[in-house]
């Protein structure tokens, strides 16, 4: 059966895919355009990232389109810690994760990350912008069922390859017109902060995240006081959905995101 189609074909220019306003450039960076970093030159700004800077770039040798992040404010694992760091990233192969490919500390002591170019940054739009484009600020329960596949699918590759992410932003969450989620940035703020706590917690911490996105998406809200009650009196969201979000947002919920998809998959 065909996914639906989670987008109402906003025009491209019309609404950038951060709703969230990023760090304004510094004057260190100052006009970054014709820049060489990553074997690419920067060609023009994009719209920030929750994180830090965006770039459009093209690689040297063939013109190729990357995107360029520049993290002004993260700590990166010095020494031996960076290259480790940059493998585990540039192992995410997977369609719904915007692979870091490469990457390079800079002078002033911030962190340059490369990813695929997806297309056009006007023509997807993240889970916030979408709904803000939604009537009544939320997407029918079989569209945000779609999405919640991909995020978990993504999730669930990665951490079977030793990445977690910890709790996604609605903002890191990208859609493009055919349906098609990507993850943007994945696992990079917990790999520059050294991986803080356990794997356990970062991975419990993601999946509540997936639960809350989940019940966003549905509800317009994210989960608050009473949200068990106000979830099963929703019209339009099933029972089966209804209990796969309460569980998700359990404290003892899922333990991994392989088991958030097999429950998703139950009753169906």
């Amino acid at each position: 059966m065909a996914e639906p189609s989670l987008m109402s074909q906003p025009s491209p220019s019309e609404v950038p895919i951060a709703q969230r306003p990023g760090p304004s450039a510094s004057p260190a960076i100052g006009d970054a355009i014709g820049r060489d970093v990553c074997g690419c030159i920067i060609a023009s700004r994009l719209p920030a990232h929750r994180l830090g800077e965006r770039w459009l770039a093209r690689r040297r040798r063939d013109r190729e389109p990357f995107v360029l992040y520049r993290l002004a404010h993260a700590r990166a694992a010095a020494g031996v810690g960076w290259p480790r760091m940059l493998a585990r990233l540039r192992d995410l192969h997977d369609r719904h994760v915007l692979t870091v490919v490469d990457g390079a500390l800079d002078a002033d002591g911030s962190v340059w990350l490369r990813s695929p170019y997806p297309g056009t940054y006007e023509g997807m739009l993240s889970i916030t912008g979408l709904l803000a484009r939604k009537e009544r600020g939320r997407l029918a329960s079989t569209e945000a069922e779609v999405a919640v596949r991909q995020v978990l699918s993504a999730c669930a590759r990665a951490h079977e390859r030793g990445v977690e992410h910890g709790p996604i932003h609605p903002d890191e969450v990208l859609v493009d017109r055919m349906a098609m989620v990507r993850l943007e940035c994945y696992g990079v703020e917990r790999e520059l902060n050294g991986r803080p706590g356990s794997v356990d917690a970062a991975v419990a911490a993601e999946l509540r995240s997936i639960g809350s996105l989940a019940h966003l998406m549905v509800l317009g809200a994210l989960p608050g006081p009473g949200w068990e009650r106000t979830l099963r009196r929703e019209p339009g969201v099933s029972r089966r959905w209804s209990a796969w979000i309460a569980g998700a947002l359990n404290v003892d919920g899922f333990a991994t995101a392989r088991e958030a998809l097999a429950a998703l998959d139950a009753g169906r």
